[in-house]
């Protein structure tokens, strides 16, 4: 598991890569904040989840998180579709 070094310098690295996109000025993020400041992805699927029966499952996970959806996001809710 990624220590806490290695998690500011994904987030320095996400941020520097992210300097030149339409929505960073407007972030107001200074530099000296890119290692602090986690970017998160918010998500939402529906799924099946027994016979005919739907879930809309929320989660959200770190942008600097790479694997699968059990390893990387953490669910925030989940409605059961009637």
């Amino acid at each position: 598991m990624a220590g806490s070094e290695d998690a500011s310098k994904l987030t320095h690295e996400y941020w520097t890569h992210c300097k030149h996109l339409d929505f960073f000025q407007r972030l107001g993020l200074q530099e000296n904040e890119f290692k602090t400041c986690v970017p998160l992805y918010f998500h939402t699927d529906g799924v099946k989840i027994y016979k005919n029966q739907k879930a809309w499952i929320y989660s959200y996970a770190s942008a600097t998180r790479k694997g699968t959806s059990l390893k990387t996001k953490l669910v925030l809710t989940l409605f059961r579709e009637n």
